[in-house]
């Protein structure tokens, strides 16, 4: 979803959940950003970026194929930021589930907002296929105005965000483009009630993950 719209306080309510009825979460995205400082999230990603490299050079080259095949190029911190999620899903065995209020579909979509929002939905599918394994991916996407956004990212208490860093009128601009990428990728629970309670809207993820891990 777009920034300031909910991801980290739904994730986390639903990571709860899941741990209060038995089960070994992995929360590595809302981990670094709430309990260490920027310059330990940067280190820390770059760490398990070169984990990611030296273990499985292959999947890295790969992946890496996949973006630039799409996009032409690509920044260095963009790159880190998906090739450090693509190292946790290869060492998610211990785990019953990654719960991850940004993860690999999020990622396509701050990888091409700039110049190629369209396509988001390739990048993330074809990185997904590359990486995620037996890993069953259910994403979900809190489909809220960018008005509310705009709106909440103003009283927020973390500005780290590249939208927060815009003034207003490329703010609005650099949020239609992320919705645009958005739209292109293929999710299993799509919310549009943003006046839904947190807990409902979490509880009735849980109760979707739950269904689909007993198929």
């Amino acid at each position: 979803g777009l920034p300031g719209c909910g991801k980290s306080t739904i994730s986390h309510i639903v990571a709860k959940k899941l741990r209060n009825v038995g089960y070994n979460v992995n929360e590595l995205t809302y981990v670094l950003d709430h309990e260490y400082s920027k310059g330990m999230r940067k280190t820390f990603k770059l760490l398990y970026s070169c984990k990611f490299f030296l273990e499985n050079n292959k999947l890295f080259r790969k992946i890496k194929y996949i973006i630039l095949k799409c996009k032409g190029r690509i920044r260095v911190n963009q790159i880190i930021n998906v090739m450090y999620k693509c190292w946790s899903y290869n060492s998610s065995g211990k785990y019953d589930f990654l719960v991850w209020d940004e993860g690999i579909m999020q990622s396509a979509v701050s990888i091409s907002v700039d110049d190629a929002p369209e396509y988001s939905g390739i990048i993330a599918a074809e990185i997904l296929e590359t990486v995620a394994g037996k890993c069953k991916v259910i994403g979900i996407y809190l489909d809220f105005p960018i008005e509310l956004a705009v709106s909440r990212m103003k009283i927020r208490n973390t500005k780290d965000s590249r939208a927060d860093k815009l003034q207003e009128q490329e703010k609005e601009l650099f949020l239609e483009n992320y919705q645009k990428g958005l739209c292109t990728l293929e999710y299993c629970i799509h919310i549009t009630d943003y006046e839904m309670q947190l807990e409902e809207m979490a509880q009735m993820i849980v109760q979707y993950i739950l269904k689909e891990k007993n198929l």
